[in-house]
């Protein structure tokens, strides 16, 4: 097959590849001009194009110019140079989809500490170390009391249960955030390890703790005879009360979910 060198505009012969039958239509064959060393790009025709008979030319006319020199080009080799490039941007493409990985289970992570945080400030108010009246919203939070409580009396909870199984639940709420925020950052440090992020577990989790977190705000008024009216004095005694914070879990929880959804999307880069 015959091609002009763009640069030099000297003729080249060359040989199509062995597996041209097998290469899409349109694909350019790489060559070095012998004359002048430019690496060109060669539109090669379709496969019933390459298996005809080449065209026959007619002897240069005596009187005319000379003509050009024909040249004989080699298949195209990568240089040394050209390989470093593309192993260079391959660790950059794995770099990017790892660090975004990372990212993603960091964010998880913070919003699962900044629960187990919440619970410990219940605590830590409860038991009358940390003497402070604006942290008494996340006295509502406080899974470690109760969890100590259920190990010393189980059969009292079992009795709470027998008797009303939606009181025991209500009960046990901050036990199941406890153990919710701890199962999220375990699961967080897990994919850090492994330079993964698990979409739709941490999805569940998100959206489970936030579902904890808004019946652990509003359970205690939705008991017995709930109404409308039961559930606004409730929230009017917690604004009396200073108790503010109550609401923080139920923010981070939203939060938590919306990143979750967010993170639902691929880190796999399209390919143009």
């Amino acid at each position: 097959m015959y091609t002009r060198c763009p640069s030099c505009r000297a003729e080249i012969c060359f040989e199509p590849p062995a597996n041209a039958a097998n290469l899409p239509d349109g694909y350019k064959h790489r060559i070095k001009c012998p004359s002048c060393g430019v690496t060109i790009g060669v539109k090669l025709p379709n496969r019933d194009a390459i298996a005809s008979v080449q065209p026959t030319f007619t002897p240069a006319n005596p009187n005319a110019f000379s003509s050009e020199p024909i040249y004989s080009a080699a298949p195209y080799t990568p240089s040394a140079e050209d390989e470093k490039a593309a192993k260079k941007e391959a660790r950059k493409a794995a770099a990017a989809t790892k660090k975004s990985g990372l990212s993603r289970n960091i964010t998880v992570f913070v919003f699962s500490a900044l629960f187990i945080v919440c619970a410990v400030l219940g605590y830590l108010y409860t038991q009358g170390t940390v003497d402070n009246g604006i942290l008494s919203g996340f006295a509502y939070f406080d899974g470690v009391s109760v969890l100590k409580s259920i190990a010393q009396e189980p059969e009292l909870y079992q009795a709470m249960f027998e008797a009303d199984v939606a009181t025991g639940f209500i009960t046990v709420l901050p036990v199941i955030f406890f153990l919710g925020a701890i199962l999220t950052a375990a699961l967080a440090l897990v994919c850090m390890f492994a330079k993964k992020y698990f979409r739709i577990p941490n999805l569940i989790l998100g959206l489970g703790m936030l579902v904890v977190a808004v019946c652990m705000l509003c359970a205690p008024a939705l008991t017995g005879d709930a109404t409308s009216e039961k559930l606004t004095d409730y929230l009017s005694t917690i604004i009396e009360n200073g108790a503010y914070l109550i609401v923080v879990p139920v923010v981070i929880g939203v939060l938590h979910s919306i990143a979750s959804l967010i993170f639902l999307k691929s880190m796999k880069k399209k390919v143009a």
